[in-house]
């Protein structure tokens, strides 16, 4: 056992005796003084553990710049989309458009048939003939041409109308005159339905197209008015 009589006793310096005196002022200083040693301590510790984190968006920011994959794609697809359907429509209204054209054509060249055979009708009638003299070759079967320019009923052919497209030309469509193939074909077939009083005219003219084949048939009854 130890005797507190051989322990020696040391004293403890007095802040005095350590060339410090405490004062209010020395207090505070001495407080800020730790309290910028506990703040520089917490700072410290954020700093480690920021570091530890390398998914924060601040540590690592070539996560959050750019496009990914998927972004870039679908911005394609947006912008295709965009381009592609007024290109569509404007595609659309022009096909339309020319079929239009070529329809209206089809009819003008079955209605011009129709009214040479009418034409030849008359004339029969006019100098005594039959009323369907000249047309026989139109008659049942597979029908006939009809070259209004000429004046001539031609048999069945697969032969397109010519187009007088030249400079100065007429405009005209034939089977005998100076021009370029157009892409109308017409034919035109007549039917008796009453022997010697009534017929039944069927003018066709088709034309082909980028996917099919267009067809415009025109039909009109022709009557021997000369009966009673």
């Amino acid at each position: 056992m130890l005797n507190k009589k051989s322990i020696p006793h040391t004293s403890i310096p007095t802040p005095s005796q350590r060339g410090f005196t405490p004062t209010l002022e020395n207090g505070i200083v001495a407080g800020a003084s730790s309290q910028v040693s506990a703040n520089s301590y917490v700072g410290t510790l954020r700093k480690v553990t920021f570091l530890s984190r390398p998914h924060h968006k601040d540590a690592m920011p070539f996560l959050s710049a750019g496009f990914t994959l998927i972004e870039t794609l679908l911005a394609v697809l947006l912008l295709s989309m965009a381009i592609i359907a007024p290109l569509s429509i404007a595609s659309n209204n022009l096909s339309a458009a020319t079929t239009g054209k070529n329809r209206l054509i089809a009819i003008s060249l079955a209605r011009d048939a129709i009214e040479y055979i009418r034409h030849v009708r008359d004339t029969n009638r006019l100098v005594g003939d039959p009323w369907l003299n000249g047309l026989s070759q139109c008659i049942g079967g597979s029908g006939c041409r009809v070259d209004t320019l000429a004046g001539a009923i031609l048999p069945a052919e697969n032969i397109p109308l010519l187009y007088d497209n030249s400079q100065g030309g007429t405009g005209l469509y034939g089977y005998n005159i100076a021009g370029s193939n157009s892409p109308f074909f017409r034919s035109v077939k007549i039917t008796e339905r009453s022997l010697d009083r009534e017929a039944l005219i069927t003018a066709e003219v088709s034309w082909s197209t980028t996917f099919s084949t267009k067809r415009v048939k025109v039909v009109n009854q022709l009557t021997n008015w000369e009966i009673q």
